[in-house]
């Protein structure tokens, strides 16, 4: 009964200071689903590169009540408090013993690596501990059910992100070399393929296959792999080794053990996705992998044990310090007073079959405008986006003159700025837009008689 109170009491915790965290839900999570729903098919209409998921499908975040920061900041503590309850499990199943260590690691460590953020990487964790779960009863067990669940959510994590495709491969082909099934493999396989098959029927049945091959492969190896690279600062590399270090040395103390080195593969080879633009929020999937091996680390009889214990907690209370006290303002991105000034004020200007056309300004203006993107036409103001989409985005404005323009002149990617890199789609808007208002750096402007 007291493993359970404490439990619970660190759950509480970490969900109150998740409330009080400044909060950074991406936009494509409110902006997407509200195009689809109205119409708009995801790589004909909406440039973007990832799978359908639950960002563009038929069913989506729309319908599972996404639609306010209120709502997205409660997606954000379930799916933190769903991995507590599970990493406690897995590690009581794994170690054989009941333990708060892991979660409370989870606690200090997963707010650190961008854990106020709101993306696909949020929903990536519980579903990873899931499929390394079922994986390693699968091996052990060798049940059917088992090799089940272990592909289904191992099929889920490629529906979420096409980076998780090397773990789901490797993971089944481990399982059949341990197993020697070929059984439990094909199950594990054709059940991992079902989110993958139900997606590819939708997109089949939308007439959209070739636009989906184009932008979740062709751009994605040729386009974004070039333009999108982000390396990571001296400081985030130092910080990211301070966790990982612990990880990486138990799991070569323990190499020749099964669990160590399943456990290996879904620490490391989702990292994959930091490597093509690195960010802290894409290292969300592995934090619970980093707690249950930092937990076998300090509670271990290893001898590097003491001087690096003392060495991550002198580090960490100084960043768990400089972290809250920057961060704790309950700030929400996306959703601040210009922003929804901006948006009432498009409302006002037009009717509801108004187009309307949002370049620098944050596209969440959609949404809470009400209205759509001229051209019936979208993608994200990115350059590698840009540099594929803009000729098409421009030949729609000229087709369908929005009614008004929101223009950030300002705003900036990567240090580049947006009216740059998308200059033909500004000229544009300047050549045929005058400016009637401005708030904020978001200028408005309508259409010159």
């Amino acid at each position: 009964m007291k493993i359970k109170i404490i439990i619970l009491f660190i759950i509480s915790l970490h969900a109150f200071l998740l409330s009080k965290l400044i909060f950074f839900p991406y936009p494509e999570l409110f902006v997407y689903p509200y195009l689809v729903k109205n119409g708009f098919l995801p790589y004909k209409q909406i440039f973007d590169q990832h799978l359908p998921s639950l960002l563009m499908s038929h069913f989506n975040f729309y319908d599972l009540g996404l639609r306010t920061p209120e709502s997205a900041r409660l997606f954000l503590i379930g799916s933190v408090t769903l991995t507590h309850f599970l990493l406690y499990f897995v590690h009581k199943k794994v170690s054989g013993k009941a333990s708060i260590l892991p979660i409370f690691i989870y606690l200090v460590v997963q707010p650190l690596f961008e854990g106020y953020i709101l993306w696909l990487d949020t929903f990536l964790a519980p579903i990873l501990l899931l499929g390394f779960y079922f994986s390693y009863k699968v091996i052990h067990e060798r049940k059917d059910v088992d090799a089940i669940l272990a592909g289904l959510f191992l099929g889920l994590a490629i529906f979420f992100k096409q980076m998780m495709i090397p773990l789901s491969v490797v993971s089944i082909v481990y399982i059949y070399l341990k197993t020697k099934s070929r059984k439990i493999a094909a199950i594990a396989t054709l059940t991992a393929l079902i989110p993958l098959f139900l997606s590819l029927a939708w997109i089949l049945s939308k007439g959209i296959f070739n636009e989906f091959f184009y932008w979740t492969f062709i751009f994605n190896f040729e386009i974004y792999s070039r333009m999108a690279v982000k390396m990571p600062t001296l400081s985030q590399v130092v910080r990211v080794l301070l966790w990982y270090i612990p990880s990486i040395y138990v799991i070569l103390k323990n190499l020749g053990k099964i669990n160590f080195k399943l456990i290996a593969m879904f620490l490391l080879l989702p990292l994959a996705d930091v490597i093509a633009r690195f960010e802290f929020v894409h290292l969300q999937p592995t934090i619970p992998f980093v707690a249950l091996l930092s937990a076998m680390f300090f509670s271990s009889k290893f001898k590097l044990k003491r001087v690096f214990s003392i060495a991550m907690i002198f580090v960490i209370a100084i960043w768990l310090f400089r972290f809250y006290e920057t961060n704790i303002n309950g700030k929400t991105y996306f959703f601040d007073s210009e922003t929804i000034e901006t948006s009432q004020k498009v409302s006002n200007l037009t009717v509801e079959n108004d187009r309307i056309f949002i370049l620098g300004t944050q596209p969440i203006v959609y949404p809470l405008s009400g209205r759509l993107p001229a051209g019936n036409l979208f993608t994200v103001n990115l350059p590698w986006n840009m540099k594929v989409a803009q000729r098409s985005i421009l030949d729609g404005l000229k087709k369908d003159n929005p009614k008004i323009v929101v223009r950030d002149k300002e705003a900036s990617i990567d240090g580049q700025k947006i009216v740059d890199f998308s200059s033909d789609i500004n000229s544009f808007i300047n050549s045929n837009y005058v400016k009637i208002d401005q708030i904020g750096n978001n200028e408005i402007l309508k259409l010159k008689k």
